[in-house]
């Protein structure tokens, strides 16, 4: 007895399991609380009502008031039959028996399907149940019977033997059940396994004490007698065979891989392997593709589950063939693929392989004749199969959010689809657009039919719950166990790369940082990812570069953290951050930061690249959705001392993409890892940094707060250049504040000591922060003064451009449009070379007025639109920009509207 919510099985104590049995196996789900004091007692008064009270209270607690609402009298379940494994089995069950034909075989298999492994109710524990466990399991073992006997005679062979092969692993002493294994392994022409099972029951008998059957060998030889006889009825003429499973009733945006497979219809193909990952849908694909083509295979369709990536071994080729050769009318002789290709010589036969491992397993079941085709579905790639000439593989890719919100729509009520389409669309996404996560999703919505889709998306927000949710219909496979299966086809050296692909936070990793984190060389680590790729547990998004999906990342995760040791899981998150660390601060330095941090140098093995400003702004636009799930990852956490100086390494960066909000959050973070790993110096860098991303956002007490922190942290460390740094963030605080007597005070201040080192940078931004306030308040001559002092001194670009930004609008204040343009359009390329877009926009309104003073309206509407066109993206997409860069919006919508 279980109790399953929401898709995942719920603790249970003894008792509420006890009352819980009682309540779901009444026939209306009803129970009076004096025969539940019998039941759950053994006795008429064995149990005091408060006792049964607290029972119910306690299960109540996990299904909830609707399920089980608080009221007098009876104790009474309300949940539908058909959410009871018991009652839908016995509905199945008698279905099957009302049945014939496909119908009663469908039933048969839900209704084996539903069982899980182990005897029924031997949790539960009470003695009024074991009549009915009896029952239930003799139920169970006659429906096992019936579908083996009607697979054999719907030539469904391989189906009747996996049956019969799991029934005598429940009930290894049964005749029956044993007589009906050795039926479907002579069909199957498994005279090996035969005697191998005749060995095992004869000692599970005897281990038992239990009488054997008069005759053991004549018993197995009239089986086999009675098989064979059977295979071997003449035939009216050739058999057309149709063995395709029933396929879904729509299928939601496949478009292009349908029209791949009509490839086969106009004879342009003879054969297409469909590949993908686990769950991608492959199958349903094909499945509802076949059923749409059966016209065009007049002599029928064969079909085989080769089980490549599944529980059970794969299924030999021969084993297929003999069934197929069955199928098609004849006996199988000992040239099996000969005789199969010459049944099919002539025929126009459409044959399904399902799950196959690799090209070598479907080779021998490839149909050779003209008007034949064959289509393969595998998790693995088969480049082979285009060799010939007659073959092509379709890759089967997930589902876009507009396929999948349409296949959500229909597997659950529209109009709660409808209601919530916001909801809806963010499921596809958590699902990452895979089919089988969709249905799961679906799956659980329906279960909670009350439950918004809001609230179901919230519990799917952590990846792990949709991982360890049962599959729809087999509830004792997950997502987990169908991914494990292609996890366990790969090699071990291929297995060991996984493991850390999963200590990786993701989302994408380089082959140079993947390489430095395995120890691979390019070569060796290029082998392991081509197979990793070829199984579909992972992509190549870009070349050398790659990704996995959030499920695959989370199992890849569990698997390390099993795998691995927690010293190998140290050194391989250490390397992670290493590899960022070094490398993010090449890329810094290439910026012009000028950064410092601690004397250390980098590991041994780490090739450490170097960078142009180009190149170091498009290595931190590729990795820079690494750094931020490093800086959010628990596992990371503990790294204290990475935590704060790739915190610093990103700040050029983020401040030139104004990626503000995030850089406020991983320096506010920085501020508590430094101060357990770090001196004074590095400490009044984070306050620092901090204090000017803050002014950026606008909130301008808490920047001062921290900026006047790291003024006493420089002091603590006597480092005057580092207290001119904040005393020039100052500046521009109170500059910001509208307070430019105080915001002079700290510019000049800052300036003093730039001049008394002899600071050409500092110098730049002091001077170009005293042109600032002087503007502001009305001396542009001299604020130009400043600003051309600035131009003059300037070491990095990114400080030049900014110090002729304000000799322009300098200029332009002054009444000289035509001076004002030089500078402007100068400044404006060099943060478009940078990649500071956000400032490019800010420097292009002012050459647009520059433009405009000129005469020149054409030019300078261009100008804005360019630089509305910079601010729009980030603005209405991201929301990653200052407050003032919305009123320059704003602006600039004005100055740009006709």
């Amino acid at each position: 007895m279980a109790l399953f919510k929401g898709g995942v099985e719920q603790p249970l104590t003894d008792r509420t399991r006890a009352l819980l049995a009682a309540l779901a196996l009444a026939s209306q789900c009803t129970v009076d609380r004096q025969r539940l004091t019998e039941l759950l007692g053994g006795s008429p008064g064995s149990l005091a009502p408060a006792t049964i009270r607290n029972y119910v209270r306690d299960l109540r607690k996990l299904v909830g008031d609707q399920v089980l609402p608080e009221e007098r009298g009876p104790v009474r379940l309300i949940l539908d039959h058909e959410r009871i494994d018991y009652w839908r089995f016995r509905k199945l069950f008698d279905r099957a028996r009302a049945s014939e034909g496909e119908g009663r075989l469908h039933a048969l298999r839900e209704a084996v399907t539903l069982w899980r492994p182990g005897d029924p109710l031997s949790n539960v524990g009470q003695a009024h149940l074991q009549d009915l466990s009896v029952d239930l399991t003799n139920r169970h073992r006659r429906a096992c019977l019936e579908l083996i006997t009607v697979n054999l005679g719907c030539v469904l062979v391989d189906e009747a033997a996996t049956v019969a092969r799991e029934a005598m692993r429940r009930w290894p002493r049964d005749v029956e059940v044993f007589e009906a294994l050795v039926r479907a392994l002579v069909h199957l022409g498994e005279d090996g396994e035969i005697e191998q099972a005749a060995a095992e029951f004869a000692r599970c008998r005897r281990k038992a004490a239990e009488m054997m059957p008069a005759s053991l060998t004549s018993l197995v030889r009239k089986a086999v007698a009675d098989a064979r006889a059977a295979s071997q009825v003449a035939l009216p003429g050739p058999l057309r065979p149709n063995q395709l499973p029933r396929a879904v009733e729509v299928l939601h945006g496949r478009e292009h891989e349908l029209a791949q497979l009509d490839r086969l219809l106009a004879g342009r193909v003879q054969v297409v392997a469909v590949v993908g990952p686990a769950g991608v849908g492959k199958t349903q694909l094909v499945l509802w593709w076949a059923h749409r083509s059966l016209g065009a295979f007049p002599d029928g369709v064969l079909h085989g589950d080769l089980r490549g990536f599944d529980e059970h071994d794969p299924v030999p080729a021969d084993r297929l063939l003999r069934s197929f050769v069955r199928a098609l009318g004849a006996t199988p002789a000992d040239d099996l693929v000969g005789q199969y290709r010459s049944l099919l010589a002539d025929r126009a036969v459409l044959v399904v392989l399902d799950n196959a491992f690799d090209h070598a397993q479907v080779e021998p079941l490839l149909p050779a004749g003209p008007r034949c085709a064959a289509v393969i579905t595998s998790r693995r790639r088969m480049p082979g199969i285009g060799f010939a000439g007659s073959g092509k593989e379709v890759s089967v890719e997930r589902l876009t959010v507009r396929a999948g919100f349409a296949m959500l729509r229909d597997l659950i009520d529209d109009r709660r689809v409808d209601d919530e389409w916001l909801a809806a669309e963010e499921l596809v996404v958590v699902c990452g657009g895979l089919p089988l996560s969709i249905s799961i999703v679906a799956a659980r919505a329906q279960q909670r039919k009350t439950y918004r889709l809001n609230t179901i998306l919230k519990e799917l927000h952590d990846t792990s719950a949709l991982l360890d949710a049962p599959v729809p219909k087999t509830r004792s496979i997950r997502l987990e166990t169908v991914i494990t299966w292609s996890y366990r086809a790969l090699s071990s050296a291929a297995t060991d790369v996984f493991h850390l692909l999963g200590v990786h936070p993701g989302p994408i990793v380089d082959a140079a940082a993947l390489s430095f984190l395995t120890g691979l060389t390019p070569v060796e680590l290029r082998t392991r990812m081509d197979e990793l790729t070829e199984s579909h547990l992972a992509d190549e998004v870009e070349e050398n570069r790659f990704a996995l999906h959030d499920e695959l990342r989370l199992f890849a995760a569990r698997q390390a953290e099993s795998e691995l040791t927690g010293t190998a899981l140290g050194i391989a998150r250490t390397r992670v951050l290493d590899h960022l660390f070094w490398v993010g601060r090449a890329a810094d330095l290439a910026l012009e930061s000028e950064r410092e941090f601690p004397d250390t140098a980098p590991p041994p093995a780490l090739e450490v690249p170097a960078f142009s400003k180009e190149e170091a702004m498009a290595w931190f636009d590729a990795e820079y959705g690494v750094f931020t799930s490093v800086l959010k990852h628990p596992a990371y956490r503990n790294y204290q001392s990475y935590q704060w100086r790739l915190a610093l390494v990103l700040v050029l960066y983020q401040r030139q993409r104004g990626h503000w909000q995030e850089s406020e959050k991983f320096l506010s973070d920085a501020m508590e890892t430094a101060a357990g790993t770090t001196g004074p110096r590095y400490r009044a860098a984070v306050h620092r940094q901090l204090g000017a991303t803050r002014r950026k956002l606008n909130d301008l007490n808490r920047a001062m707060a921290v900026v006047h922190e790291s003024i006493a942290l420089e002091r603590e460390a006597g480092n005057v250049v580092g207290e001119a740094h904040s005393h020039q963030i100052l500046g521009a605080i109170h500059e910001s504040r509208k307070d430019m007597g105080a915001a002079a005070e700290h510019y000049s201040a800052a300036l003093r000591t730039y001049e008394a080192v002899g600071d050409r940078r500092g110098i730049a931004y002091a001077a170009a922060g005293m042109a600032g306030v002087l503007l502001e308040t009305g001396h542009p001559d001299r604020a130009l003064s400043f600003a051309q002092r600035a131009v003059q001194t300037a070491g990095d670009g990114y400080g030049l451009a900014a110090a002729r930004r304000t000799v322009a609008s300098c200029h332009l204040e002054l009444g000289h449009s035509a001076e004002a343009v030089t500078p402007a359009a100068q400044a404006a390329d060099e943060y478009r070379r940078t990649g500071a877009f956000l400032n490019e926009a800010r420097v292009r309104e002012v050459l647009g007025h520059a433009l405009a003073g000129t005469g020149d309206p054409a030019a300078a509407r261009e100008a804005w639109q360019r630089a509305q066109e910079l601010l729009e993206g980030p603005l209405e997409e991201f929301v990653k920009s200052s407050p003032g860069d919305k009123d320059l919006l704003a602006r600039l919508r004005q100055l740009t509207t006709p």
